[in-house]
């Protein structure tokens, strides 16, 4: 097995750490997203490249994964909701005085 990164893992505690005291719930899920593909990634067999961890931890990843993502694209939403300038840009046009008369 290869020796860890630990720059790497060092910088990934260093951003969780500041996503969590910064208090942005996006950035906070963001980083753990990122940690827990580090972790899939990271155990991997340097050989054949399948994972060096047991089936339930890979579940257990998988479907924290699969439950960061969600929320990610949940908060994405809304956040382009409460968007000011999406808002209006979404709402629908009025007809002109232009095409009113033409019609």
């Amino acid at each position: 097995m290869e020796a860890p990164d630990l720059d790497w893992e060092l910088h990934e505690s260093r951003a969780l750490q500041d996503a969590v005291e910064g208090g942005d719930e996006l950035t906070i899920l963001l980083e753990l997203r990122r940690l827990v593909a580090h972790e899939l990634e990271g155990n991997r067999c340097t050989h054949c490249q399948l994972s060096t961890m047991n089936t339930g931890q890979i579940a257990a990843l998988v479907l924290r994964m699969v439950d960061l993502n969600e929320r990610i694209d949940a908060l994405k939403a809304q956040s382009e909701e409460d968007d000011p300038l999406s808002i209006i840009q979404n709402r629908p046009r009025l007809a002109s005085v232009t095409e009113i008369h033409a019609s």
